[in-house]
């Protein structure tokens, strides 16, 4: 999840990797201010049950850290894991290996934003660049279900009759 840098924008996009090892992205919820999704997010990451929420605590998303850092499976995407889930997304559509079901907000926010070099790294740029805090919340949904480990088989029973 993300949230622009003037609070008049936040998205929530969740992802998983599929069967052929791509990554599925899409986006699940937008508000028009943090206020709106204040009141509403709790409600859709209850309906979503998500395993882990990825924000950015170190951006604008920081408004909403009570929420977001109340849910079981938080994960705060700070310092090079930024770079690493923009970048990431990146190489992901480089090589055809994300696919979303043709969101206009996402196509937007993708087409919207730059690169902010960082070190010998880059993320997106958010200041004087409009909204991209549908890009951020794809990249972080993407980077977290690459890093989840796989689910365990441990204890599955397969019944027989």
């Amino acid at each position: 999840m993300d949230v622009a840098p003037d609070s008049a924008h936040v998205t929530l996009a969740a992802a998983a990797v599929t069967d052929d090892g791509r990554v599925r992205v899409q986006i699940i919820a937008a508000w028009r201010s943090t206020d709106e999704a204040r009141f509403q997010l709790p409600k859709v990451l209850d309906e979503l049950a998500p395993v882990q929420t990825a924000w950015y605590p170190s951006g604008p998303a920081a408004a909403l850290a009570p929420i977001l850092r109340s849910r079981p499976g938080s994960l705060e995407l700070q310092g090079g894991k930024v770079g690493e889930a923009c970048q990431g997304l990146a190489d992901l559509a480089l090589a055809r290996r994300v696919v979303h079901p043709g969101d206009a907000l996402l196509d937007a926010h993708i087409a919207g934003a730059s690169k902010l070099h960082v070190g010998d790294g880059w993320r997106f740029v958010r200041r004087g660049a409009g909204h991209v805090d549908a890009a951020y919340a794809a990249a972080g949904a993407c980077y977290t279900a690459q890093t989840m480990p796989a689910p365990s088989r441990q204890g599955l029973r397969i019944l027989r009759y």
